[in-house]
Order: C-alpha cells, then sequence, then structure tokens
C-alpha cells in the first residue's frame, strides 16, 4: 500500500510538470522535422503533437489542481489495485501508456527531471527539456492524451464531475 502511494505521489507530482513530446516545427523547405513525435489524437479527437501544446491544453484546466482532478489524475496512471480507493470511472485507465513511459527511465529520465523542475505552466521551459529525446516526448504524450480522455471532465470545469 505504501508503494502504491508513493507511485501515486510521484505520478501527480510528474503530472503538473507540464507536459509531453516534442516540437513538430517546419523546416526552411517546409517539411516537418523527422525527430519529432508522430501527431496523436484521442478518442475525444484532441490532437496534441509538442510538449507545448500538451503543456497550454492542460494548463488551461479550469480545475487542475482540485482534488478530483488530481486525484483521477493520480489513480488514471497508477494500475488498478482492486481496493476501496479505485474509482471505476479512472482506476488504472492510463496504466498501461505510464508502464511504457516508466520502461523508458534509462533512457528518458533526464528530460523528466528536467521537465519536473519547471514552474507550472511554463511551456517553454518544458519543451526545451524534451528537444532532441522524440521517442521520450511521445511516450509522455501518449500518456498525456489518455489523462485528457479520462480525467478533463473532472479537470476542466465543462462537466460537474469538476
Amino acid at each position: 500500500m505504501v508503494e502504491r502511494r508513493l507511485l501515486a505521489l510521484f505520478i501527480v507530482a510528474g503530472g503538473f510538470a507540464g507536459g509531453p513530446a516534442a516540437c513538430t516545427c517546419s523546416g526552411a523547405d517546409g517539411s516537418s522535422d523527422p525527430a519529432a513525435p508522430s501527431p496523436t489524437t484521442n478518442a475525444k479527437g484532441v490532437t496534441l503533437t509538442s510538449v507545448a501544446e500538451t503543456c497550454a491544453y492542460k494548463d488551461a484546466w479550469k480545475h487542475k489542481i482540485r482534488s478530483r482532478c488530481t486525484k483521477c489524475i493520480s489513480l488514471a496512471k497508477a494500475p488498478k489495485c482492486g481496493c476501496k480507493k479505485d474509482e471505476k470511472a479512472y482506476s488504472g485507465m492510463c496504466a498501461s501508456f505510464q508502464n511504457k513511459r516508466l520502461a523508458a527511465k534509462e533512457t528518458c529520465d533526464e528530460a523528466w527531471q528536467c521537465s519536473y523542475k519547471c514552474k507550472r505552466g511554463d511551456c517553454a521551459c518544458t519543451e526545451a527539456c524534451f528537444a532532441g529525446k522524440p521517442e521520450c516526448a511521445q511516450l509522455e504524450l501518449d500518456v498525456d492524451l489518455c489523462l485528457v480522455d479520462v480525467c478533463e471532465p473532472y479537470c476542466s470545469g465543462d462537466d460537474e464531475k469538476s
């Protein structure tokens, strides 16, 4: 149980460090950066392709620091435990993406540590952390798109659940 709490605390802290993905700016010739992650669209049709876009999208959530939002972000990334704390609406829903992200710790830890140190909402800082690390950016983007699917009703203020 203690390990689950520590994982949840780590996940919540990392969830607000900013977001994910690398810049997909076009070159002078109009071609896109071949090292940038592919555009990704979630089940709700939200397309995010860069760290800056993801950071700005989540930063715009009206209730991002309310307990229902932070609880959703934490429990959605953590594996379901089958206990009373699980919320059927979101527990474990993004765990597979988070597990892939965590499996890349050796490759991506430097970028994640850097983004963790960025101030909340400093999307340029977060984007700079992932420069040159498109594989890490894509893993982070996959987690964030899942969180948008699952937790936006609790974080955006557009729903009575927030």
